[in-house]
């Protein structure tokens, strides 16, 4: 990425966990050491003091291990009100081992490659999305949800897009929690529309795109997430937000349910 003076970090990086203390060594954190992000802006919530201190063991250097709540919702509402109105949060799942972005677009006939993030170039990005919410009287941003060079474009959206909840920015409103009704499946949904639907844009960059293992690996939501539940997700989702809301029918080898978004 274009490298350009940086400013003071305003930002902190928020990581809802459960049951990943080691993983979460491996990856999200060994992502954000290889992007210069200092440890006192890296705050990590656990569901309970048990699990605390399993993850202090395992991530002696990081102080702020958090207890908040069980469940992704939860653990974002009590995130929402830990900190005060206006922070500038950037929330991350805790099995990211790298983060990728598109430099440029490709020529025609040439091959879309792309590169991971690290010195300062997160700190960097991170810092141009927060002045472009300020900027625009917006409040959310997100990236492209999936992590293939293929598909990505070196392009920034202001419609209504996903925004992947494995990893986004907002500038804190203690009025904007997660709908708990809802649950932990497709939240990521829930809240796109309800900042789309409130302050009428959101911010998607669609060159950059964490690397994870969706509906892999032990701990997180993958120990909770069955078919059902995603069924009744959708179905809730669908029923409140008809206008907005359609079944997906071309991920035809999702395991789960899917839905699509549409402005």
């Amino acid at each position: 990425m274009k490298k350009t003076i940086l400013m003071p970090i305003n930002f902190i990086i928020a990581i809802p966990s459960y049951k990943r203390s080691e993983t979460i060594a491996k990856k999200t954190l060994k992502c954000l050491e290889n992007n210069n992000i200092p440890q006192d802006k890296i705050f990590i919530f656990v569901a309970d003091e048990e699990e605390k201190k399993i993850y202090q063991e395992n991530n002696p250097n990081y102080e702020n291990i958090i207890v908040s709540k069980l469940g992704k919702t939860n653990s974002v509402n009590f995130i929402i009100d830990y900190f005060e109105e206006g922070k500038e949060i950037f929330f991350m799942d805790d099995d990211i081992s790298k983060i990728v972005y598109l430099d440029r677009e490709k020529t025609l006939n040439e091959k879309q490659e792309s590169h991971i993030m690290k010195n300062d170039d997160l700190i960097e990005f991170l810092n141009d999305a927060f002045i472009r919410l300020k900027l625009l009287d917006l409040f959310i941003f997100g990236v492209y949800p999936v992590c293939n060079a293929y598909f990505m474009k070196k392009t920034i959206c202001y419609n209504l897009k996903l925004l992947l909840g494995g990893m986004y920015g907002i500038i804190n409103r203690h009025c904007m929690k997660g709908d708990t009704a809802l649950g932990d499946n497709k939240e990521d949904y829930s809240r796109t529309l309800q900042y789309y639907l409130k302050d009428k844009k959101i911010i998607r960059y669609n060159y950059i795109s964490p690397y994870t293992l969706v509906y892999k690996g032990a701990g997180g939501m993958v120990d909770n997430r069955t078919y059902e539940a995603e069924l009744r997700s959708c179905n809730y989702l669908l029923e409140h937000y008809p206008q907005y809301v359609s079944w997906n029918n071309r991920k035809k080898n999702s395991k789960f349910p899917e839905i699509t978004l549409n402005d």
